[in-house]
């Protein structure tokens, strides 16, 4: 099976509740991306893709409609792994900022 991804990728700030779990060496991370995942071809929901920040070193899966969520990032360009068997893997960066 032969597959292209194509990425939703929505970015989004959280509220800030409290500041104690929520900070990394004095930065606040509010930030949440989201999206969703689907074969560029078929447009069909790829479920259980990989999403991956490496410089993070957090992740996580898609859902079986192809969403997915990572929460409390920090500001700054972030690369974002998007893999899924069968398919090429996507490299991409993201800027969460003000």
């Amino acid at each position: 099976m032969t597959c292209s991804l194509k990425k939703y990728v929505l970015i989004g700030v959280l509220m800030l509740l409290g500041c104690g779990s929520n900070t990394v060496l004095g930065q606040i991370c509010v930030w949440s991306v989201s999206g969703q995942i689907v074969d560029k071809n078929t447009q069909k929901p790829l479920q259980f893709a990989t999403i991956y920040l490496p410089n993070l070193k957090k992740g996580t899966t898609s859902d079986e409609k192809g969403y997915f969520k990572l929460s409390k990032l920090c500001n700054g360009l972030h690369v974002v792994s998007i893999s899924h068997v069968g398919c090429a893997s996507i490299l991409d960066t993201i800027v969460l900022d003000k």
